[in-house]
C-alpha cells in the first residue's frame, strides 16, 4: 500500500513537540529496532535546551520560561540520558559523567564527536509563542481544525 504516493515501508521524518524527549528516545530506540525512520526532528519552546544542545552541544541549564505550549516548558529533559547513552555507545562511564556534571553544574558540552554524532540522527528548531500562535491561526484558517499549542510546535519544525 501506499501514502500519498509513497510506499508503507519508506523511511519517515517524525516531527515531535519535546520537552523531557521521552517520544524523541522512543523513535530512536524504534530506528535501532528496524523502524525505516529518516530523521527525528525536536520542536522545542523558548525552553530550548534540546536546541542548544543539538545545535550547538550546549545542554546548560537556564531559567524556566512560561510560555503558551506549558506541557513541553521543560529546563533539563531527563531523558537526555538515555540518549547521551546511546550516543557514546552505551558507555556507562561516559554518561555517568556527563550528567554528573549537569547536576554539579547545571552544564555539559558535548564534545565535537558526539555532537557531530547527534547531528547526523536529529534535528531541532525552536519555536516561540508567536510562531506557535500564528501555526495554530493558518492551520484553522486552513483546515478549520484548532490545534494544541503542543501539536502546533510539532507542526511548525515538520
Amino acid at each position: 500500500a501506499e501514502q500519498k504516493g509513497r510506499p508503507i515501508s519508506s523511511p519517515s521524518i517524525f516531527a515531535i513537540p519535546t520537552g523531557a524527549m521521552g517520544n524523541v528516545v522512543a523513535g530512536h530506540i524504534a530506528k535501532l529496532m528496524g523502524l525505516p525512520i529518516e530523521g527525528l526532528r525536536c520542536g522545542v519552546n523558548a525552553n530550548d535546551i534540546v536546541d542548544r544542545a543539538f545545535t550547538r552541544g550546549e545542554f546548560h541549564k537556564h531559567d524556566l520560561v512560561r510560555t503558551v505550549s506549558e506541557a513541553i516548558n521543560i529546563q533539563v529533559p531527563y531523558n537526555f540520558e538515555r540518549l547521551l547513552y546511546y550516543l557514546t555507545d552505551q558507555d556507562c562511564a561516559q554518561t555517568k559523567a556527563a550528567m554528573e556534571s549537569v547536576t554539579e553544574t547545571g552544564k555539559y558540552t558535548l564534545p565535537g564527536h558526539l555532537l557531530t554524532k547527534l547531528q547526523s540522527l536529529f534535528s531541532s528548531s525552536r519555536v516561540d509563542d508567536d510562531a506557535c500562535l500564528g501555526t495554530i491561526k493558518r492551520y484553522h484558517d486552513q483546515r478549520g481544525y484548532l490545534l494544541c499549542p503542543h501539536s502546533a510546535v510539532g507542526i511548525k519544525v515538520a
